[in-house]
């Protein structure tokens, strides 16, 4: 190295190579004080015929020096061209579809930065990761593929990563944003706590890639020779859904009224009664009840519903799972199905699947349910006096949650009532008689 400039923070920050006698530097940028300041990475820049390029080399003054000398020399022989250095030395920058920056050079530059963002290294690789997350599983959804996880992986990475990092940053749009929205909360979800955990992790990735383009971030992109980012107005400014985590059981008087008036749905609407049923005794999702048949049970040490694929039925997140019953329920069950019927739901394919919940939700509304899917209030409360009486763990499994936190974080602390639990005991007059002797005494 020669004619070597220091900055008496920074260090080097300017040299000639002895070999070749380029100009080697480290770009600079004003910080949020307004203050000079240099990225950690040299670059070597080469203009030929009005064309500029610019090459990322080594944060080590010594090994930029090297990597400035070679592409030089390659760029000495009249028959090389600056597209054929990018192929060779900057792969990144030749495929490049515009005049901006690639989502890799971003991050290069990002990450340079965390110092003087005040961003520790977790909380930087965490922001871009959820950037590449985001790109890559909007992309999947988008071409009807599988998402793979990279998740665990060390070995070949940097081969998975290399053409996300190479894609123009003009990818960062408002279609990206609301792309990754739909993806994770499709339209057909009828778990209310799998939305609602699907909605904040959605806030979360979208929230942390977002941090990357924070103001103060903004200003060093904009002081830069080395970054050129389009509008991202849009991207930015897609509404996050705020979801937040909480369950409120309904007050027992309501919950007590729900069950009085069952027998009387019983006797006037059996179809609405069925769903009824199968959706307060065994947790049932509303398409697990209008697909659910008499010979998905099972005699086991206690009687058991197994929900499985079957050609005809394919559960929620494509597996099975096996529902315990108390004995009553299951007799209940049992002499409501019919020797001839295909379904437990009687009726056509729109009576199962529509009508019928149109009317219990209507009844349950009737009773005192506010919540605007009444039906799934029924699963909720299932899984309240399940977590009590058989652990957070057998109710994750029995009610199909992808996992135990999605049941810990909504039913650790909206356990049944002890004086509605007869409800799920045994049947319902006996469970009547039981809790009206209660109220009364």
């Amino acid at each position: 190295m020669q004619n070597i400039t220091r900055d008496e923070k920074a260090g080097i920050i300017r040299f000639e190579t002895k070999r070749m006698g380029v100009t080697v530097s480290r770009p600079s940028y004003c910080d949020k004080e307004q203050k000079q300041r240099w990225v950690k990475r040299f670059y070597y820049a080469k203009m030929i015929n009005g064309e500029l390029a610019r090459f990322p080399l080594s944060e080590n003054a010594s090994d930029a020096e090297t990597q400035a000398d070679k592409i030089a020399a390659f760029l000495s022989d009249p028959t090389n061209t600056l597209d054929d250095a990018k192929r060779k030395f900057n792969p990144r920058a030749l495929l490049r579809p515009s005049e901006f920056s690639t989502v890799g050079e971003l991050l290069d530059f990002h990450r340079d930065n965390w110092k003087i963002l005040e961003l520790s290294t977790e909380s930087g690789k965490g922001y871009h990761g959820c950037l590449l997350l985001i790109l890559r599983r909007v992309d999947a959804w988008r071409n009807g593929e599988e998402f793979v996880t990279w998740s665990g992986r060390s070995v070949g990475i940097a081969e998975l990563m290399a053409p996300w990092l190479a894609k123009p940053t003009t990818i960062l749009n408002e279609r990206l944003a609301l792309d990754y929205q739909r993806l994770m909360v499709p339209a057909d979800i009828e778990d209310e706590e799998e939305e609602i955990t699907q909605k904040i992790t959605a806030d979360t990735n979208l929230r942390s890639a977002r941090a990357i383009f924070s103001r103060e971030a903004m200003k060093l992109f904009a002081s830069s020779t080395l970054i050129n980012l389009p509008d991202l107005s849009k991207f930015m400014g897609v509404s996050l859904f705020n979801a937040k985590k909480y369950f409120v059981l309904p007050e027992p008087d309501v919950i007590r009224r729900i069950f009085m008036a069952a027998p009387e749905l019983r006797a006037n609407d059996l179809n609405a009664y069925r769903a009824f049923l199968v959706c307060a005794q065994c947790g049932f999702r509303k398409s697990e009840a209008s697909n659910f048949r008499l010979d998905w049970m099972r005699e086991e040490d206690a009687p058991a519903i197994l929900i499985h694929e079957d050609g005809k039925f394919k559960p929620k997140h494509g597996h099975g799972r096996k529902v315990f019953l108390d004995a009553w329920a299951a007799e209940e069950i049992r002499s409501l199905s019919g020797s001839e019927r295909k379904y437990f739901i009687d009726g056509t394919d729109t009576e199962r699947n529509e009508a019928v919940f149109t009317r219990l939700n209507a009844w349950l509304r009737s009773q005192g349910v506010t919540a605007t899917k009444p039906t799934h209030e029924l699963r909720k409360l299932w899984f309240s006096q399940m977590a009590k009486r058989h652990g957070l763990t057998a109710a994750a499994q029995q009610g199909g949650h992808r996992d135990v936190k999605t049941t810990t974080d909504f039913y650790a602390s909206s356990l049944m009532p002890d004086n509605v639990l007869p409800f799920w005991q045994e049947s319902t007059l006996s469970a009547l008689a039981k809790t009206q002797t209660k109220k009364t005494a």
